[in-house]
């Protein structure tokens, strides 16, 4: 999705753009992922710029292939990729000229280079990279462990006895196909979080509350404004604090009763803050199944495996034949060159950026949906690569590298500041999102205010995709 757009905006304006994909085909993660996977916000909501939505809401990992299969296609975007290809090194040119030099494999695995004035990193924010925990004894299992990205079929646990690890959405998902396809499930979450509902108390649409200007004051009166949001939300976070964190933890006591956050299952962090760590939207069949003893969920980790299942760190045995780790990925870009990747410096809660895109000490690098994960995700892409080809022409100025280096460090400090600590905290920008959509429409000359001259519905009205039309090449019209 990020790539995609990206090669969109590029190819607008006139540059030779070379898109190397490790797959078959384009997607990402919508080619190819875990079994009842899907996105957990409204159709809306997951739009690209000027591309109608062709699914429903809650739709499926296949309905959301199709729509990315046909934004290629409507761009003309498939003659500038190079399909099963692998990135194996990225390091600069070494002639003395700007620019990079890539290392690929090929489909028919020749050995290829390409040398290029700029690279865009596009990996998406769920790379292949899987995340999986030590489990010692895996080695003597006589079963199967998986991640969560490698459950693609049913059948690896129809009739099986199934343990899920993890305590995020994929997770709670894996563990309703396990009960349903298998003999047992159960669910071992080292802490649990909150599931934020698709509606409060069966009234309001959550987007109304988190996807709108007002959502966002809101959130920014509880915990903090946005660096470059100006004096008065910042005025309102010192005034107001105190009142809206009693008006999340309300909030709060709300989601406990709807998703039955009691006991085990209640989460130690405040709503705010953990949704800025493991943020989910779901029904509540997950909570109905463990009510109904369908799902087993356990707070606990594991501490080894056996021939025959796994060992909880309380010293229960949990007999099992399939193991699931639905425990994400890792943040790495392992293809750059020593000298790259110290420069960039990655940190242990991620890799900051200028405006999540830009790394100061490095020119001609940009990474477009690879840092920066909002509520929108297809949304915030657009509008970066958008960025990103306007600095490119010329139509977006930057600081220079000290100043930008500079805001790094302001992001950074705000958001250790109160955001959990995690290896995408770099990357987090949540329900601060039309913040950071309006600095970087303000950066290429357009007006923030999407849904004006309808002052109540900039307020109080969520916005989607549509609000961004015609942004893509507008200036190339004129």
């Amino acid at each position: 999705v990020a790539g995609l757009q990206a090669a969109r905006s590029l190819k607008a304006r006139g540059f030779d753009v070379n898109v190397f994909e490790k797959a078959p085909d384009v997607g990402g993660l919508w080619r190819e992922n875990y079994v009842s996977s899907g996105i957990q916000i409204r159709k809306n909501f997951y739009g690209m710029l000027d591309s109608e939505v062709t699914f429903g809401d809650w739709a499926s990992t296949s309905d959301i292939q199709t729509y990315v299969k046909s934004f290629a296609d409507k761009h003309q975007l498939r003659p500038t990729i190079s399909f099963n290809t692998t990135v194996d090194r990225v390091q600069p040119r070494q002639d003395g000229e700007r620019g990079w030099v890539f290392e690929v494999t090929e489909a028919d695995g020749r050995k290829a280079t390409h040398t290029l004035d700029f690279a865009v990193i596009s990996p998406g924010i769920y790379s292949e990279h899987p995340n999986m925990p030590a489990l010692p004894g895996k080695e003597t299992f006589k079963g199967e462990i998986l991640h969560s990205s490698q459950f693609l079929s049913e059948d690896a646990v129809k009739g099986k006895r199934v343990v899920v690890i993890g305590g995020g959405k994929s997770a709670m998902d894996i563990a309703k196909v396990a009960s349903k396809a298998g003999t047992s499930s159960e669910l071992v979450y080292r802490e649990p979080h909150w599931i934020t509902p698709t509606s409060i108390l069966g009234l309001i649409p959550t987007e109304w509350i988190f996807m709108s200007r007002l959502g966002q004051s809101l959130v920014e009166s509880c915990k903090g404004a946005w660096p470059d949001a100006g004096w008065r939300p910042k005025l309102a976070h010192t005034l107001l604090s105190p009142v809206m964190r009693g008006v999340f933890g309300l909030l709060g006591m709300i989601f406990a009763a709807q998703r039955n956050h009691y006991n085990d299952f209640k989460p130690e962090k405040d709503f705010v803050a953990d949704f800025y760590n493991v943020p989910q939207l779901q029904s509540t069949e997950f909570t109905n199944m463990v009510s109904k003893g369908e799902i087993t969920a356990t707070r606990s980790t594991v501490a080894k495996v056996t021939e025959s299942g796994v060992v909880l760190a309380s010293g229960r045995e949990v007999p099992c034949d399939v193991v699931i780790c639905a425990t994400g990925f890792t943040s790495a870009y392992p293809f750059f060159d020593k000298a790259t990747e110290d420069t960039l410096g990655m940190q242990s809660d991620g890799l900051y950026l200028y405006k999540h895109l830009l790394a100061p000490q490095v020119p001609d690098l940009a990474f477009v949906g690879a840092e920066a994960s909002t509520l929108e995700n297809s949304v915030t892409y657009g509008l970066q690569a958008e960025w990103l080809a306007r600095v490119l022409v010329g139509g977006v100025t930057l600081p220079s590298a000290e100043a930008m280096q500079a805001d790094v460090e302001k992001f950074k400090t705000w958001k250790r500041s109160w955001m959990p600590e995690s290896p995408y905290r770099s990357a987090i920008i949540l329900a601060h999102m039309v913040h950071y959509h309006d600095s970087l429409l303000e950066d290429m000359g357009l007006s923030p205010f999407r849904k004006s001259p309808n002052v109540l519905a900039e307020m109080f009205a969520p916005y989607t995709y549509k609000d961004y039309s015609g942004i893509v090449g507008a200036e190339l019209a004129k």
